[in-house]
């Protein structure tokens, strides 16, 4: 029994060869955050289905085809599929924390720190300075609450 103690001990103290390189640790999370995007397929497909048909052939009758369509209609009416990818994305990328923590814990030499990461090193792991961190805390909520008010309110193309 203690052999296989030991051995287990033995590998978990052994470093993840694919972890271990600093370029594939940033591919791995970079790769997260396109997964990410990737919900704007769908939520797109369904805003595209819900277009009318009239409006299509509308703008065909005043002499928009093709290209023009896509620009002057498809666009415009897909802005809350955009919006709405574009926000949860940037909320999900800058509270970032358990994919990383348990991924890389920051990687070598901060490769992988995000902001939500470095917060949760400020209040439980460094210097314990709780204050320090919940400033940051509001501070970074402040931010993304600033830049998806900014985003929804952006003009249409």
């Amino acid at each position: 029994m203690n052999f296989y103690v030991i051995v287990v001990n033995l590998c978990m103290m052994l470093p993840i060869a694919f972890i271990t390189a600093n370029v594939l640790e940033q591919k791995c999370i970079k790769h997260k955050g396109i997964y990410r995007l990737l919900l704007f397929v769908p939520c797109s497909m369904t805003f595209v289905s819900c277009i009318d048909t009239t409006v299509y052939e509308a703008a065909a009758i005043d002499g928009a085809a093709g290209i023009k369509s896509f620009f002057l209609i498809t666009i415009p009416l897909l802005k809350p599929a955009i919006v709405l990818t574009m926000i949860t994305s940037l909320n999900g990328s800058m509270q970032a924390l358990d994919e990383i923590y348990t991924l890389t814990d920051g990687g070598p030499g901060n490769a992988t720190l995000t902001v939500a990461m470095h917060l949760y090193n400020t209040a439980f792991r460094s210097s314990t300075n709780f204050g320090y961190a919940s400033a940051m805390g509001v501070m970074l909520t402040l931010v993304i609450y600033l830049v998806c008010t900014h985003i929804r309110h952006l003009p249409s193309f």
